[in-house]
């Protein structure tokens, strides 16, 4: 078969082709500096984005690091001016020598009486430190040892919405009396404990000098400042997560407040009665132990802190107390007859029988019956978990509660003294028809939860005829406490802390 020939073609290149190739040589050259200022550009724009990164970086670990050195402390929110004001039985001749902010101790019967201190102030010094070092330990680029000024950093305390810390409600003439109280009774609040630190970190002609740009020249710009800034704070806390210490336990949060009014007078049973009124249940308020937050020891002494000693039951459901009071009976109806008045003794066993204060063992597992004692153990031990609170709890919340602390639990109770934990904090329960019904009828009792407090036992003692627990307000800082939730009503926190966040 013969092959068909193939057509051979060519092209050929005319004048317009050749103008075209030209032109295009000639764009190219025009926007070749452009594209190379644009990579030049980039190039310097990525620089700069890594240095500020990496100051970000160091801004960051520097708040977050002087908000830890800020250790928060228990001082009294409203420590008292001096325990005349509320009549606990100082002698008079005392009076001239009680200042405001003065300390002054006393020897009364044999016993040295610590009357008033002045506030601790927190320095500043470690926060300061601890932003330098943390600082210094992340590497910017093109800095051989990074310098953060003193200047660029600031301690500060930042208030929210929700941390004011309530005045304590007192009772009858008092409460209508809330300004002149203040200022009889009450030191001002002290503001002094600073949550917040902000960091800048800079290179700049300030410090750590300008960085230099690799084609900046080029564009008539050389050296470029850079900055960054960040703001960590410790918040209060209004919730908890799984994995939080909180103790099994809610104590009223006007005995709460009570405590906290600590200024070291030894004996606060008066003051208790004053301030929960007539049918309040006084309290046994000490300070004769202090805590030390480095090795969570306690040890003998006045920190300005007041203890409160807590029974397993309420002294009218001991059953040596209980005989006691029903052999007295005869003798009281006797005296009461001799005299014609209400006898003294009487009014001696009734005040007895509401000392001293208890705390209530909460049901975290729901539910109106009593707690078990192995949740409660466990609860003590390890905390509380999803099965106690689910994935969130917040204040408020309602619990039901039996009135008293399981003996089962108080070997449990010793082996955590001088571990700081959370204590919940009921709504004062009144005095209602309602609430009496139901406690002659043995009715379970919902207690609402409005509040949280930091603490530490201090002491478990069996006494025989009772056991009793020491409390001592104490901060408490954990990564599984929460802050407020923006939708959040207000509630109480005392002494209870996230770790430190930042906000900026």
């Amino acid at each position: 078969m013969r092959a068909t020939p193939v057509e051979s073609t060519s092209v050929e290149y005319g004048p317009d082709t050749e103008s075209r190739r030209g032109a295009v040589l000639v764009l190219i050259a025009l926007l070749l500096p452009v594209l190379l200022a644009m990579v030049a550009f980039a190039i310097d724009l990525g620089a700069i984005y890594l240095v500020r990164t990496e100051l970000q970086r160091n801004a960051d670990a520097a708040a977050l690091a002087g908000v830890s050195a800020l250790r928060p402390v228990a001082d009294p929110h409203f420590p008292l001016k001096s325990p005349l004001a509320l009549n606990l039985g100082v002698p008079d001749v005392l009076a001239a020598s009680l200042g405001h902010d003065l300390e002054t101790s006393v020897s009364l019967a044999d016993t040295e009486l610590s009357i008033i201190k002045p506030q601790r102030k927190e320095p500043l010094e470690g926060a300061y430190e601890m932003a330098e070092l943390y600082a210094g330990l992340n590497p910017v680029m093109g800095v051989a040892q990074f310098q953060q000024r003193r200047d660029d950093i600031s301690v500060f305390y930042q208030k929210t919405h929700i941390d004011s810390p309530p005045l304590l409600p007192l009772p009858g003439l008092l409460g209508s009396l809330t300004g002149i109280v203040e200022d009889l009774l009450l030191v001002p609040p002290d503001h002094s404990d600073l949550n917040a630190v902000r960091v800048t970190a800079r290179r700049d002609a300030i410090t750590n000098e300008p960085m230099t740009l690799f084609f900046g020249p080029a564009l008539g710009h050389k050296l470029a400042s850079v900055k960054a800034t960040a703001t960590a704070m410790r918040f209060k806390g209004y919730g908890v997560r799984p994995g939080a210490r909180i103790l099994p336990f809610a104590m009223d949060i006007t005995v709460w407040r009570a405590l906290r009014l600590g200024n070291g007078v030894v004996n606060g049973v008066p003051l208790a009665q004053q301030i929960l009124g007539p049918d309040g249940r006084p309290v046994i308020l000490l300070d004769e132990q202090v805590w030390n937050p480095d090795t969570n020891h306690v040890s003998r002494g006045s920190d300005d802190i007041w203890e409160i000693i807590v029974l397993n039951k309420p002294a009218e459901r001991l059953e040596p107390v209980v005989e006691a009071v029903e052999t007295l009976n005869p003798f009281k109806k006797l005296l009461g007859g001799l005299t014609g008045q209400s006898d003294p003794l009487s009014e001696a066993v009734d005040s007895l029988l509401k000392t001293p204060a208890t705390v209530v063992t909460l049901n975290f597992a729901g539910g109106s019956g009593e707690p078990s004692v192995s949740d409660v153990r466990r609860q003590l031990l390890e905390g509380v978990n999803d099965d106690d609170i689910g994935e969130r709890l917040y204040l408020p919340f309602t619990r039901y509660g039996d009135e008293s602390i399981p003996l089962e639990v108080f070997s449990d109770l010793r082996s955590i003294v001088g571990e700081p934990r959370i204590i919940p904090l009921f709504e004062t329960l009144s005095g209602t028809v309602g609430n009496k019904v139901k406690g002659l009828l043995q009715m379970d009792e919902p207690y609402r939860i409005v509040g949280f407090g930091g603490v530490v036992i201090t002491e478990v003692r069996d006494l025989g005829v009772a056991h009793y627990v020491k409390f001592q307000p104490a901060p408490m800082m954990s990564q599984f406490v929460l802050k407020a939730s923006p939708n959040q009503p207000d509630s109480y926190s005392d002494c209870v802390y996230t770790c430190p966040l930042l906000v900026q």
